[in-house]
């Protein structure tokens, strides 16, 4: 069953649990809300194209509200 779902997941474009379920249920598979939400909350997924972005420091704000203060 965790093949069939898998398939399913990545076929539809990673739905919601509740419309994979509909899915699954309207393809005529056996399976449960709770079942499909267990599955998926034990994979580990990482956005492909999360962006990263740096954090500012003390001195990087420093140099902000200088640059503001002395019109650069």
């Amino acid at each position: 069953m965790e093949n069939i779902i898998e398939q399913y997941y990545e076929q539809y474009n990673y739905p919601s649990v509740d419309k994979l379920y509909k899915y699954l249920k309207a393809d005529g598979h056996k399976t449960t809300k709770k079942y499909i939400d267990e599955y998926l909350s034990k994979k580990n997924e990482v956005q492909k194209f999360k962006e990263v972005k740096k954090s500012k420091t003390r001195w990087d704000i420093y140099y902000l509200i200088h640059q503001m203060k002395n019109g650069s």
